[in-house]
């Protein structure tokens, strides 16, 4: 995970910009969401964030699946700059 955010901070300094999206779909009849992040260079570059079953298929479950990938996935980023800086 750490290495994929890199390549995310990478990507948004050379870049400037980057693509939040996901998609759903129901396996095994559960309703599975993944949130990545797209890079618009070509090839196209994807970044999985994270992969979850969601309660349901409402725009609050999908609201709350991306805020909580957000979250997980910046808090793991700080810790890992915050051991680099302590050494």
């Amino acid at each position: 995970m750490l290495i994929r955010l890199s390549v995310l901070d990478d990507i948004h300094v050379e870049l400037d910009q980057a693509n939040l999206a996901w998609d759903a779909t129901s396996l095994d009849g559960e309703h599975v969401n993944e949130v990545h992040v797209n890079a618009p260079v070509d090839p196209l570059e994807s970044l999985i964030l994270q992969v979850d079953t969601l309660p349901d298929s409402k725009a609050a479950d999908y609201v709350d699946h991306i805020t909580r990938s957000i979250l997980r996935m910046s808090l793991k980023r700080v810790v890992h700059i915050k051991e680099q800086i302590q050494g």
